[in-house]
């Protein structure tokens, strides 16, 4: 039985990969598939029930290690050498048929030590869009937002087909010279598929808050809903993923009981905002607007035509990398002080100008492209690895 690996650097490129998995396994179940993510533990891959390969480990970034240098630092006295080590040494060992990786430089020069007969690339993280201003963050971030010459080479030299997140990029870098490049839509939308929550619908009006499932979802969450106190008549819906909810000031807590997703209702006064896990994709069903600080899922959002707003919560979560994400998604991220009147303000705006919602709905669907991604990746990878041999023909 042939095999094929799915390499990631991160959470939202895990959950990609996860999703070209499953695509492989309904194309051509006859094919094992494996996963080997470089950061954190592989959840997503878990929950797809694959085999996962590799030594794993959290590290108090949460992924987010060159996002700031007190980060870097933190990560650096947990054991990120020591782990980095360990999986370059892993991989040297290891051999597949085909070697998807999924993600940016980083995990592109990881995949240059497996031994594999064809390699393809699906490049998560950086955009054409980036280009539009220089990055902002210092050196740390220019790998993020840039196609460095080395990152460029490795495209050329290994990839035997690299696919990119929108079709700025294909021209970008088919202008640069690297003619395997392939733009088939975007994988992160496939998985955003919901129904809204009746219950939230009624309503009417919906304001969905994402806090993240980082360490700084506590703190995020609690401007969250000091800015929905200041708005007075707005509540909303937290997808929730942080573990145990704490207390929040001013706020009183009920049980949900786990019915429906349902982890707790919060109250203040006549205010409501239901608490909810695992019901990520029902939420942005039913979402006017989002207040976030996370990543992939604002870039999910906005591939639906939902407004997001966000604001910064250091060290974790920087200005400058708000700032760079609303380069790649334009007006569909509005990005505020972490200032509860402010953020208040933009709720109230979306809320009662239609013309600046349709201004950030258009944006974020024309940004994020269209979805079906996942299917059409992988049969471009199966035809491919067929036509040169690394695959016979399915029966």
């Amino acid at each position: 039985m042939a095999n094929i690996t799915l390499l990631s650097n991160g959470h939202g490129e895990d959950a990609i990969g996860a999703l070209l998995g499953l695509e492989v396994c309904e194309v051509r179940p006859d094919l094992h598939v494996r996963a080997y993510p470089l950061v954190g533990t592989g959840d997503s891959y878990e929950e797809a029930g694959f085999e996962i390969l590799g030594p794993r480990r959290v590290m108090p970034s949460g992924g987010l290690t060159l996002h700031s240098a007190s980060m870097l630092r933190r990560d650096l006295c947990a054991g990120f050498v020591g782990l980095t080590l360990r999986q370059w040494s892993d991989l040297k060992r290891l051999e597949t048929d085909i070697l998807i990786v999924i993600g940016d430089i980083y995990a592109q020069l990881q995949s240059a030590l497996v031994k594999t007969k064809c390699r393809f690339v699906y490049q998560a993280l950086v955009s054409a869009l980036h280009g539009r201003g220089r990055p902002k963050g210092g050196m740390r971030r220019v790998f993020m937002e840039v196609f460095t010459p080395l990152e460029r080479m490795l495209m050329s030299r290994l990839a035997e087909r690299v696919y990119v997140r929108d079709v700025e990029t294909k021209s970008h870098l088919r202008g640069m010279g690297l003619a395997k490049v392939e733009f088939l839509g975007n994988p992160i939308l496939d998985a955003a598929d919901g129904n809204p929550i009746s219950c939230l619908t009624k309503k009417g009006f919906s304001v969905v808050l994402l806090p993240g499932s980082r360490d700084y979802a506590v703190s995020a969450l609690g401007t969250m809903l000091a800015s929905l106190v200041k708005t007075r008549t707005l509540s909303g819906a937290v997808a929730w993923s942080g573990g145990e909810l704490p207390r929040f000031p001013g706020w009183r807590t009920e049980s949900g009981n786990g019915v429906g997703g349902l982890k707790a209702v919060l109250h203040n006064q006549d205010k409501e905002v239901w608490v909810f896990e695992d019901r990520f994709y029902d939420l942005l069903a039913g979402a006017q607007v989002v207040l976030g600080t996370a990543g992939t899922a604002h870039e999910q959002a906005a591939g639906l035509g939902i407004p997001i707003i966000a604001f910064p919560v250091p060290p974790y979560y920087t200005e400058a990398f708000l700032i760079n994400q609303r380069r790649l998604l334009g007006p569909a991220l509005t990005i505020s002080r972490a200032d509860p009147d402010e953020i208040a303000s933009h709720l109230l705006r979306f809320r009662y100008n239609k013309g600046d919602r349709d201004i950030a709905a258009h944006a974020g669907r024309l940004r994020m492209g269209p979805s079906g991604g996942s299917k059409a990746i992988v049969r471009d990878i199966i035809t491919r690895a067929v036509d040169i041999g690394v695959l016979s023909q399915k029966n």
